[in-house]
């Protein structure tokens, strides 16, 4: 009995140790495997002149940031050209980080990725990564799809607020063959099984969730792209012009070395056929 009553014990003191511990791991992590985004960065010691703070976005949004393993296409080209330029990146996690880019306290060189239309004061860098929506459709469908008016009575799944985005207001009025929402890997599902016709997604977005359902379908089957719509560059603004020189270099070797297009197909490897018009 007295043998039982030492072993209940032992038990007992390694939970009282290690429970503080394991809750605090457990409620220092969001449903979602996320910190606290709104933290101020906290520095142990004064920032090293080799080191750029960078403000990223928080909302998950692969294959250009996925949050919870801190990679992706935008991530990686960023980590890669400013390392090229003798820089030592540092990521913060932000929601609304244009407006903390602003404020000292945050302590930010850099915010990624916005266009000039921002309207801040800083120096804009060279162009980092082009989105691309497009319209993909199965090439055995039957379509022949060379402008916008021809997706008018199409079945057609978009992204969320799509038709305002692209400007198809007009043309997609009152279809009820026309969807939007944010499931991208349901979407291409539906495309390869014949349940619509048209997807309207970025094309990075399109290789990248593919990839996650190739199991579920015939991956043989070849795919036109077609280009419709206005492309969207994004630069990162820095407030001090020689870092946002020095990652121009960087980026510029990035390219004529290879790596940048190493990074891309790392996220959207393309393992069919595709008509990219």
């Amino acid at each position: 009995m007295m043998m039982l009553m030492l072993t209940l014990v032992k038990k007992c003191r390694w939970i009282v140790i290690w429970l503080p511990a394991i809750l605090i791991s457990v409620l220092s992590c969001s449903k979602n495997g996320e910190d606290n985004l709104n933290a101020t960065p906290q520095q142990a010691e004064p920032k090293k002149s080799t080191e750029v703070q960078i403000g990223v976005p928080s909302k998950n949004l692969p294959p250009y940031f996925i949050y919870w393993n801190r990679k992706g296409i935008e991530q990686d080209i960023l980590h890669e050209a400013f390392q090229k330029s003798n820089y030592k990146p540092i990521f913060f996690y932000y929601p609304k980080r244009e407006k903390k880019f602003l404020k000292p306290k945050y302590n930010l060189d850099c915010i990624s990725t916005v266009t000039e239309q921002l309207g801040y004061d800083g120096f804009y860098s060279d162009n980092v990564i082009t989105y691309r929506d497009v319209a993909i459709y199965l090439k055995d469908s039957g379509l022949n799809i060379n402008s916008k008016a021809d997706l008018a009575g199409k079945r057609i799944e978009a992204f969320k607020d799509a038709s305002k985005y692209l400007n198809i207001q007009d043309i997609v009025a009152n279809s009820p063959y026309y969807h939007e929402h944010s499931g991208k890997a349901s979407q291409i599902l539906l495309l390869y099984r014949g349940k619509v016709k048209i997807l309207l997604m970025d094309k990075y977005f399109f290789f990248h969730f593919r990839s996650k359902v190739g199991k579920l379908i015939d991956m043989n089957k070849e795919i036109v792209i077609r280009h419709l719509f206005p492309e969207r560059s994004y630069k990162i603004l820095c407030k001090d012009k020689k870092i946002r020189d020095a990652f121009n270099r960087g980026l510029t070797r990035l390219r004529t070395e290879g790596g940048y297009e190493q990074i891309i197909k790392h996220y959207t490897t393309k393992k069919d056929t595709v008509n990219d018009l």
